[in-house]
């Protein structure tokens, strides 16, 4: 839900100004990296709490998946965020002023 409204965040601006309601959140960098950031991140979330959600899981198993969740958010924390995709397009559109 939460990639849907990144995605559709031109449309939701351009909604909102027809109302005649300004949402400035929209027009600042800092803000669209962290919702950048943040649909990255539930996208990891989501992925966990559907592995961990099948039937007749043994607790190894869920251990397992919730040991290579905390490994991505370790990864976050040791490198750079280049494997995040959403982020990275907010970078790299920033960096070069293209929105």
């Amino acid at each position: 839900m939460l990639r849907r409204f990144y995605e559709l965040q031109d449309e939701v601006k351009q909604l909102m100004e027809m109302k005649g309601k300004l949402v400035m959140e929209l027009n600042d960098r800092k803000w669209l990296c962290d919702l950048a950031f943040m649909v990255d991140i539930t996208k990891y979330l989501s992925e966990l709490n559907i592995e961990v959600q099948g039937p007749n899981q043994l607790l190894s198993s869920l251990l397992s998946n919730v040991k290579s969740f905390e490994g991505k958010v370790n990864k976050l924390n040791q490198t750079s965020l280049l494997h995040l995709s959403i982020w990275n397009q907010v970078m790299y559109l920033i960096t070069y002023n293209m929105k």
